[in-house]
């Protein structure tokens, strides 16, 4: 192998690594709402995640995978946003009730806009939030699936029919 194609090979293996530090979030439908409301996710690093089982791993509670499902799912969204007439927007500028510009992520806000704040549990509500959100147990799994399976992948883009 010539010094040129030895520099060219590694010259792209350096910018794909460099492609790693600039991943773009993941911009995920959440299931049910038919492509109209859409997480925004950010990669979480390894220590946070690990923090995240270890929340729920020493529960006795039968849902310990479904629970750190929506844990991941609240940690890594950064924002929510909703289809209107000019497209997705943030849900921040298209409700009167929150403070145009804050991110709306798994919290009251977004209970709010989609109409659940009886099923959030104070004691965990971004947790409850999700899984009321999503209102269907295996769909908060999948989802999460994907969005891991987004972060393994570095950041590039995952099919979404899982």
């Amino acid at each position: 192998m010539s010094e040129n194609e030895a520099g060219s090979i590694l010259g792209n293996l350096q910018a794909k690594r460099r492609q790693l530090d600039q991943r773009e979030p993941l911009e995920l439908a959440i299931p049910g709402y038919g492509g109209e409301l859409v997480a925004v996710y950010q990669p979480l690093e390894w220590s946070v995640v690990n923090k995240l089982i270890h929340r729920v791993v020493g529960s006795n509670d039968e849902l310990v995978e479904l629970l750190a499902a929506a844990d991941l799912l609240a940690q890594a969204c950064v924002d929510v946003k909703i289809l209107s007439g000019d497209g997705l927007k943030p849900i921040s500028e298209v409700a009167n009730d929150v403070e145009d510009g804050t991110p709306v992520r798994y919290d009251d806000n977004l209970a709010k806009a989609v109409g659940v704040t009886d099923q959030v549990d104070p004691a965990h509500p971004a947790r409850s939030t999700v899984i009321a959100v999503f209102g269907n147990d295996f769909a908060v799994v999948a989802h999460q699936n994907q969005v891991v399976n987004w972060i393994r992948s570095g950041g590039m883009r995952v099919d979404e029919d899982f």
